[in-house]
């Protein structure tokens, strides 16, 4: 920012919104910025996205340049990962988690009714997502010979 100093993240130009007291970051030259190699320019605000962001099933550009549809729709994923069927992208592991990672809930159609079962083991002392720790509850308590 031109005038506090203050650094803030390069989405954050251009992005329509007044980061900086002094509006540094909104300058009306945004539809004239060059964006870097690893970047993705939107088509109205001119505002510079990480190129990853583009076809990921969010309109981060707000207008809709980011998630074009004749481009989105080719879109392959990774071999690890669960294809959704807005074309978002999401880990292999999230399918069938009980929870919608893919904002159209595709990745948690088609599952079984039981919880999955894990093909990798947890790390030591860690719960599964969503369930709470019940190993003091079944230790039975302590007792005192002659207290009631």
């Amino acid at each position: 920012c031109s005038i506090t100093k203050r650094c803030i993240p390069r989405v954050w130009v251009c992005d329509r919104d007044n980061d900086c007291v002094d509006g540094s970051d909104e300058p009306a030259n945004c539809t004239q910025m060059t964006c870097g190699v690893d970047e993705f320019r939107c088509k109205d605000s001119g505002r510079c996205i990480p190129a990853r962001w583009k076809c990921d099933g969010e309109d981060d550009c707000g207008d809709g340049s980011d998630e074009p549809k004749e481009e989105c729709d080719e879109r392959t994923c990774e071999p690890y990962q669960f294809r959704c069927k807005n074309n978002r992208c999401v880990p292999g592991r999230w399918q069938c988690d009980y929870d919608n990672d893919c904002g159209d809930n595709s990745d948690e159609e088609s599952c079984s009714t039981s919880p999955p079962l894990s093909t990798s083991p947890r790390p030591a002392g860690t719960q599964p997502r969503g369930t709470l720790g019940t190993s003091l509850l079944s230790t039975p308590a302590p007792t005192t010979p002659g207290l009631h």
